[in-house]
């Protein structure tokens, strides 16, 4: 039996979120919290996973608050830690990456929970100290902090600075859900007029699946969101109906569902967007991959594997480029000795990549430029324009490497492979498809 905290009634818990202080399990249960409740974890065994099966449930219900209030804890001095790092700068000090990208690299943090953190950490440094000190002893969690600190625009953010303690004081007794939507509401009517559109930018994020797939997060201001709804609503409503003629001549027709509709409307509505900005060319340009020993088989320039099928509608309804690389994925040459890399040269290149080649960070392929690795030099017959002396570099990364101190040189070993070296001395390996070989050169350890 694990000792659980003293109990002035007996009961555990259903978690530490929305109680106060010290009072996380409820039920008159006085919970450890900051530095005694990560020590509480450690003395309990509470990271001991393989007795949890054997559990008596009170233990179940009391270890899963205490480390909740541990986690608390070690959320706010983690905060407290990359809001240090960002204002520092070191993240770029160290590896000419910005903050959120060497969360990723360093940490494998997924850029939404880098960014995420990162506006949080700033907000509690800066202007939201009684939420810091909340989360620091438990008394709310990260959602609520984040949720606070995301609120605190250029309009809003003196109602949220001067009403944070009562902000707090809302979580008691209540889901987070409820306390969100409660300062939701306080903060509109304290802004009768209405969020400013230009106060806090849209935003958005594309993430591959698998099989092909995409995942996309808008955030859209008011006028935006407005504007996208009324259209994505009526062509939701154009598809119901074209569908239900469909079932009237088909009974076994199945009609989408509604979250299924949303998806088909927004991808029409983008490539009929995309058709009408230029009518002249097809809806879209992709760019396959072809493998020489798989010529069957193919991939996106991001290295997305299609289906056949993907790959046959594609082919109908899509400017096609194909790239044939050989079985180490660098593309066959494709070169010629001029001063501008040719679309060619810049999509073979983009291909073989797969993205920004400075280590850490997450730039597509897409949003690349093609960096002349050794400097184009016509006088001295120096920095040719061909696929081994061209390198893709986010528009960030290639002024970097521009800047004094800062070098990339191509690998002689390892065609289309580089190392970059930092102001410091430190020589870094290049990344391809996002992932770097050796992280440093052999001979920096």
């Amino acid at each position: 039996m694990r000792d659980l905290p003293d109990t002035a009634g007996g009961g555990a818990s259903e978690g530490a979120a929305g109680d106060g202080a010290g009072e996380g399990a409820g039920d008159g249960v006085v919970m450890p919290v900051g530095r005694d409740a990560v020590s509480a974890v450690l003395d309990a065994g509470w990271l001991d996973t393989a007795v949890t099966p054997g559990l008596a449930d009170a233990e179940v219900l009391g270890g899963i608050a205490v480390i909740e209030a541990a986690q608390r804890a070690i959320d706010s001095a983690r905060l407290a830690l990359v809001a240090e790092l960002d204002g520092r700068g070191m993240a770029r000090a160290d590896c000419g990456l910005g903050t959120r990208s060497w969360l990723g690299h360093r940490l494998g943090w997924s850029s939404p929970r880098a960014t995420r953190s990162i506006a949080t950490a700033r907000r509690l440094r800066r202007e939201l100290p009684v939420v810091a000190d909340a989360l620091a002893i438990g008394r709310i969690s990260t959602e609520h902090a984040e949720l606070l600190a995301r609120l605190c625009t250029p309009r809003s953010a003196h109602v949220v600075i001067e009403l944070q303690a009562a902000f707090i004081a809302l979580t008691d007794g209540v889901r987070f859900e409820q306390w969100a939507s409660d300062v939701r509401n306080l903060l509109a009517a304290a802004d009768p007029d209405g969020v400013d559109p230009g106060a806090v930018p849209s935003s958005g994020s594309m993430s591959d699946a698998i099989h092909g797939r995409l995942h996309l997060d808008l955030d859209l201001d008011e006028v935006r969101a407005t504007e996208f709804r009324a259209a994505v609503d009526a062509e939701i409503e154009r598809r119901r109906l074209h569908h239900g003629q469909l079932r009237a001549a088909d009974p076994d027709h199945q009609v989408p569902t509604r979250p299924e509709l949303v998806a088909e409307a927004v991808a029409e509505l983008v490539a009929r967007g995309h058709a009408a900005v230029d009518p002249h060319r097809s809806r879209t340009s992709v760019t396959l991959v072809i493998h020489a020993d798989e010529p069957h088989e193919a991939t996106t320039d991001d290295g997305v594997q299609l289906s056949d099928g993907t790959t046959a509608v594609l082919a109908c309804d899509a400017e096609v480029v194909p790239v044939v690389v050989d079985s180490l994925g660098v593309p066959l040459d494709m070169g010629h000795a001029v001063r501008f890399f040719t679309p060619a040269q810049q999509r073979a290149i983009r291909v073989r990549d797969g993205g920004c080649v400075h280590p850490g960070c997450d730039a597509p392929a897409r949003w690349t430029h093609i960096h002349h690795v050794e400097h184009w030099d016509l006088a001295n017959l120096r920095g040719p324009t061909d696929l081994t002396n061209g390198a893709s570099g986010c528009g960030e990364h290639h002024r970097l490497w521009h800047q004094p101190g800062w070098w990339i040189a191509a690998d002689p070993d390892r065609p289309g492979r580089f190392t970059i070296t930092t102001p410091t001395g430190r020589r870094l390996q290049s990344q391809h498809h996002g992932r770097s070989d050796l992280g440093v050169a052999p001979d920096d350890g």
